[in-house]
């Protein structure tokens, strides 16, 4: 057996039960996602669900925690408002809208530690020297990682589709490498927040301020979520 694979396993069998289950349903979220990929024709949509999916089920002990705090902390303002039962029942709801957006957006940057530093998963890329220039930083990568998150929230209860920057969109900008006809691992380019795209087919509009990032990043993201958490809480106590 090879000595990483031994390790890995090892790692896995120490984790508590209840982060053992979380685990091992994020690396199931997360296969399902790679094996998407190579049908992005099919449903790019469905890859970003399963990889925030993924992040979701790995984080779920630690947002069962959040949200009691958040409750906590809360909820005696909240029947001090005056609002009644209906009214605080939605406040309540934003709130809680909001906080499981800010708690995945911190569970992706906490444990995603190295991966801004890494470069090696854009050198495969079409012009890579380009795409360097106008990677991802991690002080911008909040903005993206929220995006992705909203994007399908809105894309599973109101069925609206998704600012995907996949092989099935085409962007038309003006750059130094012309029409971008692969998947976009950069920001835009700085001042150029609304600027506009156009999806091929429908030629619907969008602006670049939602756009969401390449897909790779994100898996590639993910990826290093899931392998800092099994190095972080093996061997952890609950």
């Amino acid at each position: 057996m090879d000595k990483d694979f031994k390790d890995f396993l090892e790692k896995v069998k120490s984790l508590p039960l209840e982060l053992y289950e979380d685990f091992m349903y994020s690396c199931k979220y997360f296969h399902l996602a790679l094996k998407e990929i190579n049908n992005l024709e099919l449903s790019a949509e469905m890859v970003y669900i399963r990889l925030v999916s993924a992040i979701e089920k790995l984080t779920s002990s630690g947002f069962k925690e959040h949200k009691s705090k958040l409750k906590k902390t809360l909820s005696k303002k909240i029947n001090e408002s005056g609002l009644n039962n209906k009214e605080k029942e939605a406040f309540i709801n934003i709130i809680a809208l909001y906080g499981s957006t800010d708690f995945f957006v911190d569970s992706c940057l906490k444990y995603s530690k190295g991966f801004f530093d890494d470069i090696n998963y854009i050198l495969d890329l079409p012009n890579p020297s380009f795409i360097q220039d106008h990677r991802i930083t991690k002080s911008e990568s909040k903005k993206y990682i929220k995006n992705i998150y909203t994007a399908r929230s809105q894309y599973l209860h109101a069925g609206s589709s998704m600012n995907l920057s996949s092989y099935d969109l085409l962007c038309i900008k003006k750059t130094e490498i012309g029409v971008l006809k692969y998947d976009i691992n950069f920001k835009i380019s700085e001042g150029e927040e609304d600027e506009t795209i156009i999806v091929k087919g429908g030629f619907k509009k969008y602006t670049t301020k939602n756009i969401l990032p390449y897909l790779h990043w994100f898996e590639r993201l993910v990826n290093e979520c899931i392998s800092n958490f099994l190095n972080e809480d093996s061997n952890k106590v609950l």
